[in-house]
């Protein structure tokens, strides 16, 4: 095919790429069915002491909107990945639609974006959804030939691809499993929440999509780079034309580097075992670099990806490693990400454009992450931001699930900056069971802007029984607190001095902490003794009567 010949390229053209050098207009696309040659997203379920409730914000007078989204949603006789689609639910495509608002919110696509949705019984136990984008390939682009998500490739050549046979992206959700359908980003900490679920699958969909994998020797499962175990590769390997065969890249691959050396990864031998030992955590893992092209966006920061030392394959890779993203490698079991965070820059470094008013004034500070972690009974809360501007303080505010948040604590701003800054508090007094926390930010005029709630769950490894108080006691009330990992029942008795049972009392038990209360009216002076047992055991503790 000439060089200079300008025209669209059919699906039966597969071969038929002619790579230019001049405008986007110039440029060529075709499609690249990827379903055949890599599974999509496998997103697992996890239990965690630490949840998230992030909501979304929309941009205001921006809700309700003409949305550029198609919904198909497969049901009753049709099949995805060879698995049977279901009815959906009126809830879970409420859910689902919520969540397509929300990336509309973000991004500026101006072609429809078609999406078919599958809620099926048949994924395997532990998967909670996959997706796949429909994948062209691009050139050139980000000075290469690349495979773009077809939505992308719609949206900067202002013409539809998708059709019935192609859509531009596909989720399959797994039914078995019970999720929460609200949209206000608080399930409860048995459910999962469906709105994450449908905002991280559909930013895959929307090219948060990796090529790599890992080569096992075994040429059965579809993953392989070319059949040699202990080598791993990054892109698809075609040929294009008269090009010579190679392996092409997807746009979220070229933004990838080594964290040792900052080495990319598609710059590596390819395939080889640099790739391979990388993949799987070695030389620090990788992270999505965003100043490694300014086509589009510009950006200086990067961030850590998932990358086990086991392959995961629809796992790894094209994940992040930090559990408070939308794009996390898992969901948690109570836990609510709606706002799709840091995927929302690796959208723009890829060539989504902005949301129209998403270039609305900044806020005094860009916090990156905010996370916690437990020590035993102690929590400490760790966050980072990009950039402050006149940030006096963090007030840090906790609540015990009565829906109040108080001060626990503040922590001075940088004031002025456009250096990453890097704060701690440690809570020391966390209660038994859930603690929420957040940040109330604070600038030097008075304005204040808060963070998302992460909530930390604190169990006790044992039981722990205090001792009784007011110690000694004039006949009224005695306390004693006991702290449990379980329900159950307590069962109480008082001795006198010579052995003899005085009164008994039996008592519910919650997990957490519990304040027990015993009637000591009527109690003649002296010494006695409180036996307590339950199902680990007995234990005595002493008290007087005066």
């Amino acid at each position: 095919m000439p060089t200079n010949t300008v025209q669209f390229l059919h699906r039966t053209l597969l071969f038929g790429l002619t790579l230019f050098t001049t405008s986007l207009s110039s440029q060529h696309a075709l499609p690249l069915d990827i379903s055949s040659r890599q599974a999509g997203c496998e997103l697992p379920i996890v239990r965690s002491d630490v949840t998230y409730q992030r909501p979304y914000t929309f941009r205001k007078l921006s809700r309700p909107k003409a949305l550029q989204y198609t919904v198909d949603y497969r049901e009753d006789g049709h099949r995805m990945y060879g698995d049977t689609c279901h009815a959906w639910p009126a809830e879970a495509k409420a859910a689902f639609e919520y969540a397509v608002s929300i990336w509309s919110d973000v991004l500026q696509n101006d072609q429809s974006i078609d999406i078919q949705a599958c809620y099926s019984p048949d994924m395997p136990t532990g998967t909670l959804g996959s997706a796949n984008p429909q994948l062209f390939y691009v050139g050139p682009f980000l000075d290469d030939i690349v495979l773009l998500p077809q939505a992308l490739a719609e949206n900067l050549y202002g013409r539809e691809f998708s059709d019935e046979d192609f859509p531009d992206i596909q989720v399959i959700v797994n039914k078995n499993y019970d999720f929460y359908y609200g949209t206000d980003a608080n399930p409860p900490a048995s459910k999962v929440d469906f709105v994450t679920l449908a905002v991280h699958e559909l930013g895959h969909g929307l090219g948060f999509a990796g090529s790599a994998r890992v080569d096992d020797g075994d040429q059965t499962n579809g993953i392989e780079c070319e059949g040699v175990a202990g080598t791993g590769c990054v892109g698809f390997y075609d040929y294009l034309g008269n090009l010579p065969p190679r392996y092409y890249a997807t746009a979220f691959d070229l933004f990838v580097d080594r964290v040792s050396d900052g080495a990319p990864l598609f710059g590596l031998a390819n395939p080889g075992p640099e790739i391979y030992n990388t993949l799987l955590g070695g030389s620090g893992g990788l992270f999505f670099d965003e100043s490694n092209h300014d086509d589009f966006y510009g950006g200086t920061e990067n961030y850590q990806l998932y990358t086990p030392s086991t392959w995961r394959q629809g796992t790894s890779y094209s994940h992040f490693s930090d559990r408070s993203q939308a794009l996390y490698y898992a969901l948690t079991l109570g836990s609510a990400v709606h706002d799709v965070g840091k995927a929302r820059e690796v959208m723009y470094n890829i060539g989504w454009p902005k949301a129209m008013a998403s270039f609305a004034a900044a806020l005094p500070v860009d916090l990156i992450a905010f996370d916690a972690s437990t020590d035993g009974a102690v929590v400490t809360l760790h966050w980072q931001s990009a950039t402050e501007r006149d940030n006096d303080y963090f007030e840090v505010q906790v609540s015990h699930g009565t829906g109040e948040f108080r001060p626990l604590g503040r922590v001075p701003g940088a004031a002025t900056t456009k250096v990453r800054q890097e704060y701690r508090f440690t809570d020391e007094t966390p209660v038994t069971g859930v603690n929420h926390y957040r940040l109330r930010q604070v600038d030097y005029g008075g304005r204040e802007t808060f963070s998302y709630v992460v909530s930390v769950r604190v169990e006790v490894e044992t039981v722990e029984i205090g001792h009784p108080f007011p110690n000694p006691n004039g006949g009224g009330e005695l306390f004693l607190d006991y702290r449990s990992r379980e329900s159950g029942w307590v069962s109480a008795r008082t001795l006198t001095a010579t052995g003899r049972q005085f009164g008994s009392f039996r008592s519910v038990i919650r997990p957490g902490d519990n304040r027990l209360a015993f009637d000591l009216s009527g109690y003649p002076a002296g010494l006695y003794t409180l036996l307590l047992e339950d199902e680990t055991g007995s234990v005595a503790r002493r008290f007087v009567v005066r």
